[in-house]
């Protein structure tokens, strides 16, 4: 496995540069993986099937795929299409509206834990909406509580659950939530928020969404998030440490 010096650029497979050097250990590690930076044109389409590449501000997101594996998120109805804006270097903005995107080709794994890290600037009207994961009985879902406060969910009707005292709308920030065999951690940036212990099942056999939370295998069914998504990294089978997350929040940037 190659693990690159802290800064260093490397290049995967494909020949794309990548710039975050913990991420080739990080994902070696896991059972599964997927990293979207949206940010990058060459892994952005206007439409699910990817045909026309995103090259400019306003332009509707359609598919973004992974540099790592055969993942990628997509969006086939047109109108719950997001843009590309240039802000602060390229995001996928959501309307709070009907605009989402499904994993496809990603599964969160049964045992070994999970993680998802996301950078995120939710608006300021994004209160009581989710914008991760699972909505149904077995959860892995995280959330904007009416007081603007993060909060994640895991297992049979989300029976593990952290909850922030920090109003985060209006604000950018790394969101990571991870757990083990027996606790669940929630991270605002490289801060602790809180933990939980582990309770009940997590849906398994489906990828999760972004911008919303899904009714389990459906549709989700309300609750979209207005914000602008900046990256995403998942891993199945893989727990990730406190200095995990400050290297994360640290090279997210």
């Amino acid at each position: 496995m190659f693990i690159a010096k802290l800064g260093e650029a490397i290049t995967d497979p494909a020949g794309v540069p990548q710039a975050l050097a913990f991420l080739p250990s990080l994902i070696g590690d896991a059972q599964a993986s997927l990293y979207l930076d949206f940010a990058d044109l060459t892994r952005m389409w206007n439409e699910s099937t990817g045909v026309t590449p995103v090259d400019a501000d306003a332009d509707l997101i359609g598919k973004v795929s992974s540099p790592y594996g055969a993942g990628y998120a997509f969006q086939a109805t047109a109108g719950q299409l997001g843009t590309y804006r240039t802000s602060a270097g390229g995001v996928l903005r959501l309307d709070g509206s009907n605009d989402w995107m499904d994993v496809a080709n990603f599964l969160f794994a049964s045992t070994g834990g999970n993680t998802v890290a996301m950078k995120i600037t939710p608006t300021a009207g994004s209160a009581g909406r989710s914008f991760f994961g699972f909505a149904t009985s077995n959860r892995f879902q995280l959330t904007i509580t009416a007081a603007g406060y993060l909060w994640g969910l895991y297992g049979t009707g989300g029976t593990s659950a952290v909850v922030g005292t920090v109003d985060i709308r209006g604000t950018t920030f790394v969101v990571t939530m991870t757990h083990d065999d027996d606790t669940l951690y929630l991270y605002r940036n490289d801060t602790l928020v809180g933990t939980a212990p582990l309770a009940g099942t997590i849906t398994t056999s489906v990828g999760p969404a972004i911008g919303v939370s899904k009714n389990g295998t459906g549709a989700p069914s309300g609750g979209y998030i207005g914000a602008d998504i900046r990256k995403v990294l998942l891993l199945a089978g893989r727990t990730v440490t406190a200095e995990d997350v400050a290297e994360i929040v640290a090279n997210f940037g």
